[in-house]
């Protein structure tokens, strides 16, 4: 189901980008108007939504019960591992249209096909999540980050519009693989009251990288060289490292599972 939901997220990153393509040729002013389908979510939610009566979901006082206990400390641990994620993929999503002019390719529609690209594979890898992850066992959460490490080298050494767009493609795959594959880990590692808190907390967490992306690349880029790529190079070196504790993190659970069964 995870692999699902990615699926729409990004089917919807596709639709939107056109629809606000088309929105700004009018009035670049009116794309604000494009956050006016969550209505539709809206509706849907309220009238389809399953097992939700909702006069006595506002009378049950049970079911706006706080879970007891303390929130584990891992429910944080799994959104500062998201907004870490955040952080470092959205360098690219979110300069790539002025990346392009930086290394002579000045037309407008690269960076919208980039971006096409980055969405179309993110779209396709969570329709086979499931089946990918049953592949990738142990290293579903190493391979994401080596992919997205690629990716940003591509973009470090691009000289054209076709190594960007193989770089979107990792990308695309690298963020399709890792989301629900986080989300899907709450459950086994959380104990159940606490679930529905930890997927705020990830959720949350994904938001605050995608906010503070733009800020950590301002501070990449003045530490060093003011250049998109010194800042992908960057991203490159810290998905490597993102991927070596994925690494160490796996080998020590395959210890551990081995000392409980012997």
């Amino acid at each position: 189901m995870m692999g699902y939901v990615q699926s729409a997220n990004f089917l919807g990153g596709i639709a939107g980008t056109v629809l606000a393509g088309i929105i700004a040729q009018q009035r670049w002013r009116n794309v604000h108007l494009l956050y006016g389908v969550a209505v539709i979510s809206l509706l849907f939610i309220v009238l389809y939504y399953p097992g939700t009566d909702w006069k006595e979901a506002s009378s049950d006082r049970k079911s706006t019960a706080a879970p007891k206990g303390k929130l584990p400390l891992l429910s944080l641990g799994l959104g500062l591992c998201m907004m870490l994620h955040a952080l470092v993929f959205f360098k690219a999503p979110l300069t790539l249209a002025m990346f392009f002019p930086s290394i002579g390719l000045n037309n407008t529609a690269y960076a919208g096909i980039a971006s096409g690209v980055l969405y179309a594979f993110s779209f396709l890898t969570g329709l086979v999540f499931v089946p990918l992850t049953k592949k990738l066992k142990h290293t579903v959460f190493m391979t994401p980050f080596l992919l997205m490490s690629a990716a940003y080298f591509l973009l470090y050494q691009a000289s054209g519009e076709g190594m960007v767009y193989a770089a979107s493609a990792l990308l695309g795959i690298g963020s399709g693989i890792f989301m629900p594959s986080l989300f899907a880990k709450v459950p086994e590692v959380i104990p159940g009251p606490h679930i529905a808190q930890t997927m705020v907390i990830v959720n949350c967490g994904f938001f605050i990288g995608v906010f503070l992306s733009p800020y950590f690349s301002l501070l990449v880029k003045r530490l060093g060289e003011n250049t998109y790529t010194f800042d992908y190079l960057i991203g490159s070196v810290i998905e490597v490292l993102f991927a070596a504790a994925a690494f160490a993190l796996a080998i020590a659970n395959m210890n551990r599972n081995k000392t409980i069964h012997s």
